[in-house]
């Protein structure tokens, strides 16, 4: 269960990220991200 809680995560990150990499660079798209809460470090 865990692990389809990760995989689904990391989707979402991906899915975010590339969203933001039409207007920003992949670092800005990636701390984007991460502040609004796709991902947890």
């Amino acid at each position: 269960m865990l692990v389809g809680i990760v995989v689904t995560n990391a989707i979402v990150l991906i899915d975010r990220v590339r969203q933001n990499e039409e207007t920003m660079t992949i670092r800005e798209a990636l701390l984007e991200a991460a502040e609004r809460g796709c991902v947890r470090f």
